[in-house]
């Protein structure tokens, strides 16, 4: 077993006292380390609670942002206003980060604006049911007027050009409804973390090594809703609502996360951590013979390339791999004058 992404101490006795951590056991070596027998022993020391997330199991609602319309009542407007706008950023960026493991590229300011304006339309009629991601969907579609406020379509006739504007943001929450996490995301929290437990386990070990968009998606959003419980207890502490903890926290396996996002070009070989690129660094590249140059680096960063792409080559099998997907988006040019591609295919 190794303790996996995300770990809450209560400082206020032993070190193990309110630990939240999400574990996940992936080799045999690691169970060697702790065996299975000692995780039950430190289960039943502790009392610790048990979320197991995966398919069929436990679910977490991405949207789940903690307990904070317990305090709405007992504080002023300006403060209740700071509270609402504060569970608003932390669900859109959860919500982002969902979409753009889901597309495999960035979500657009355009849309991460619309999906604002979406979650504020939904945290001001908010009861005690927390929203889940089919009610975002469904604001989007019904297209209120106080969520086209913030786009160019603003008036009642302009409702067909804005859906027509957030038709890519529609397929994206479809995507992520319908594939293959919404049966782990699509849905209300069906265990609470209680932080009166001395300690509670999310255990993603169901979840399959190679499934790394499910596992990504999993840990960031068990960070994002453990963080929200603690920042929860924190403010009901202030308020006198609850006693006063310290946590301690720890993530220690990020790079489960990172590497599946976007900008992933290769990892390094020592550690065999992610390394990242953005479409305005540079970089200099140097491969070896038939060590996977053009297949691993040249035609995913052609076909990924959001703007016009320059290539050369002195082979044709960059062009033969990318020209229907780049001709998709625009019109293709190659300059052949050795007829590599063969007759009538260069220019």
């Amino acid at each position: 077993m190794t303790t996996s992404a995300y770990s809450l101490r209560d400082m206020r006795g032993p070190m193990l006292v309110d630990q939240i951590t999400t574990t996940h056991r992936k080799t045999i070596d690691c169970n060697e380390l702790v065996s299975p027998a000692v995780l039950r022993t430190y289960q039943a020391v502790l009392g610790e609670q048990v979320l197991r997330v995966g398919p069929g199991l436990d679910r977490i609602n991405p949207l789940d942002a903690g307990p904070w319309r317990q305090v709405l009542d007992r504080v002023n407007e300006r403060t209740g206003a700071v509270v609402r706008a504060a569970v608003t950023d932390r669900r859109l960026n959860m919500l982002v980060a969902l979409a753009t493991l889901v597309r495999r590229r960035p979500v657009t300011s355009d849309e991460t604006t619309v999906l604002a304006a979406a979650l504020r339309y939904l945290a001001e009629r908010e009861t005690d049911t927390r929203p889940v991601l089919s009610d975002v969907l469904r604001v989007i579609r019904d297209a209120p007027a106080e969520v086209r406020a913030v786009t160019l379509w603003q008036e009642d006739g302009d409702v067909p050009r804005f859906r027509e504007d957030v038709a890519n943001l529609h397929r994206t929450l479809l995507a992520l409804l319908h594939g293959p996490l919404g049966d782990t995301f699509e849905g209300q929290t069906t265990t609470p973390i209680r932080l009166d437990t001395p300690a509670v386990c999310v255990d993603i070990f169901s979840i399959d090594d190679t499934d790394e968009l499910r596992t990504a998606a999993t840990l960031l959003s068990t960070w994002s809703y453990g963080f929200a419980q603690v920042e929860a207890a924190h403010l009901m502490a202030d308020l006198g609502l609850a006693p006063p903890r310290t946590f301690f926290t720890v993530l220690d396996e990020l790079w489960r996360a990172l590497r599946v996002g976007h900008g992933l070009i290769a990892h390094t070989v020592a550690g065999g951590m992610p390394l990242r690129q953005s479409w305005e660094d540079m970089a200099v590249d140097i491969w070896g013979p038939r060590t996977g140059m053009t297949t691993c680096r040249a035609i995913p960063a052609i076909v990924a390339a959001p703007g016009p792409t320059l290539v050369t080559s002195v082979k044709g099998d960059i062009v033969d791999a990318t020209r229907d997907i780049r001709a998709a988006r625009g019109t293709v040019w190659a300059f052949d004058p050795q007829h590599i591609l063969g007759p009538k295919q260069g220019m």
